[in-house]
């Protein structure tokens, strides 16, 4: 899930680790936040971002 703040560059980190751990297929989607008692979403996620992660070249 990304939203409740997390950054680009930490998102790409992660995607590496997991591709050098042998991960083939990743999901990634916007945090929504289920109740007042969880987590505000700190940013919503623009298509163009999801873009950027599907083409990354990690």
């Amino acid at each position: 899930m990304v939203g409740p703040g997390e950054t680009f560059d930490e998102v790409a980190s992660v995607m590496r680790d997991m591709r050098s751990a042998g991960c083939r297929i990743l999901t990634i989607g916007q945090y929504l936040r289920p109740g007042r008692e969880n987590l505000p979403v700190v940013e919503y996620i623009h298509p163009e971002v999801f873009d950027r992660y599907r083409q990354a070249r990690l």
